[in-house]
């Protein structure tokens, strides 16, 4: 899961640094002498290409992959992984769900126990209002 989130990082980094070296190339003027001389905003493609690249190529050395057996977006690996991720997303929220029921009915419960004042009853109907 995680190799596929730096892999769409690193594709939406390339994008990135395509925009702006192409920028880059058309802020030069056309009568500005040859220099080799990088713009800053060649340097900021670079870095913000090469900033997502380093954690891609740690994850490839520890699954083992060569940057040819990189996942492509059409792979059968890549859409599992997106699919286990949605699923896993999913699980996470309905428990999330799952809990914030549970509590409700406990706090449902406690209103309702003798012994109960009457503040306390109002504190805990104001949250409840509030949460929903």
């Amino acid at each position: 899961m995680e190799y596929v989130q730096k892999l769409i990082a690193l594709e939406s980094a390339k994008a990135k640094s395509k925009e702006l070296r192409k920028a880059a190339h058309q802020s030069r003027s056309d009568d500005a002498a040859y220099t080799t001389a990088k713009t800053k905003a060649e340097i900021a493609a670079r870095h913000a290409k090469e900033k997502v690249v380093q954690p891609v190529q740690e994850l490839e050395l520890a699954l083992v992959l060569t940057p040819e057996e990189r996942w492509k977006p059409d792979s059968e690996q890549r859409t599992n992984a997106l699919k286990d991720a949605l699923q896993r997303k999913y699980l996470v929220a309905v428990n999330t769900l799952e809990s914030v029921v549970v509590q409700g009915i406990f706090e449902l419960t406690k209103m309702n126990q003798s012994g109960t004042g009457y503040k306390l009853h109002k504190h805990i109907a104001k949250s409840l209002q509030e949460a929903v």
